[in-house]
């Protein structure tokens, strides 16, 4: 492990000919506007103060192919930082096009494209971040845009995306600060942007990330037990790909659903053990069952775990909303004890369905 305080701009977002990559077991974007404009916020206290500000941690693990490992940076921990950073970067640089001929806003077009593009000279190489799957298509949206009624006007853009929302809430609060008075290139890119700090810490690829990342959220980083779990699940996984979209993606997509996964899985340990389990205690209780779970060389059986979460999945969607693997009589009782909150009864019930599938 490698671990040095940078620049945020110079020495992590402007470095050409690498990429950042979000791993496909990482949860979505999920920053809202109170993080964006707290981010801003940082960026305008910089200019007014010329001090710099600290803004966290970004961890990234290197690809095990020594061709690719100065290329694609695998993000364990920083996701949300550096999205938001480079969805304000965009704002700033669609800014800055609308003014062609100003010198200072031509700078900060030039500063910032290095920024967005793994090599601002030859765009086709891709964005400085590839984003999780389900925020590619609107990240790739934003930032080819050339001016903001195209992003507005774009159907691929959905009006609640927190990545739409986050880069209007930029675009338009430096649109703002600007028209008080605010230089675009002496506060807000120069005394601003290139005064934010973090600790860049890199891994090899043969480091243990699960446990750097259970200790970085130990600290207080705002993660459900059911990320923890698909982390933990997933992120040393050499089937991961094939695990997350065949198996956990349908699971959070379809069946459960993303805001009852956590609920899901309290159940699923529920019906496993003969005691109360409180939410605090959901992921610990996890890995205590997981740890049950031993291959002959001593690790975990992660592939069984997560199939054993799916097919009590297959059959937990009926506790829920109306299924098409059960007739209507069940969807009735069952629709019968949702009404009558009847959620005690679920472990003992999972058992029956899982024994009568």
């Amino acid at each position: 492990m490698d671990a040095h305080k940078r620049m945020l701009v110079l020495d992590v977002l402007a470095k050409e000919n690498r990429q950042f990559i979000v791993p496909i077991y990482q949860r979505e974007y999920k920053w809202t506007s109170e993080q964006c404009n707290r981010l801003i916020d940082d960026i305008i206290a910089c200019s007014k103060s010329n001090k710099e500000h600290f803004i966290g941690s970004i961890v990234h693990q290197l690809d095990k192919d020594p061709d690719l490992s100065d290329l694609k940076l695998y993000l364990v921990d920083g996701q949300q930082r550096i999205t938001t950073m480079l969805l304000l970067t965009k704002a700033l640089n669609l800014i800055s096009s609308e003014e062609p001929d100003d010198e200072d806003y031509k700078y900060v077009v030039s500063k910032t494209n290095k920024m967005l593009y793994i090599d601002c000279d030859d765009q086709s190489k891709g964005y400085k971040i590839e984003p999780s799957h389900n925020d590619r298509e609107i990240f790739k949206a934003i930032i080819t845009a050339n001016k903001y009624s195209e992003i507005e006007e774009n159907p691929i853009v959905k009006k609640d995306s927190l990545i739409f929302n986050n880069f209007k809430t930029a675009y338009f609060s430096f649109k703002e600060h600007i028209a008080s008075g605010v230089n675009i290139k002496d506060d807000i890119y120069t005394n601003g942007f290139l005064k934010l700090s973090v600790v860049e810490i890199q891994l090899s690829h043969d480091e243990n990330a699960q446990e750097i990342f259970e200790s970085i959220n130990s600290l207080g980083v705002d993660l459900t037990n059911a990320d923890l779990i698909r982390n933990y699940l997933l992120m040393s996984n050499k089937n991961q790909k094939s695990l997350f979209e065949n198996k956990w993606k349908p699971m959070q997509d379809s069946l459960i659903g993303e805001t009852n996964m956590e609920d899901f899985v309290k159940n699923f340990l529920l019906m496993k053990r003969s005691y109360s389990i409180d939410n605090k205690s959901v992921y610990k209780e996890f890995v205590l069952y997981a740890n049950e779970h031993l291959a002959e060389d001593g690790e975990v059986v992660r592939d069984f775990l997560i199939n054993e979460l799916y097919d009590c999945a297959q059959v937990f969607e009926a506790f829920l909303k109306e299924s098409n693997s059960y007739d209507d009589d069940v969807n009735t009782l069952m629709k019968e004890l949702r009404d009558m909150d009847q959620s005690t009864a679920y472990p003992f019930l999972i058992r029956v369905f899982l024994d009568h599938k």
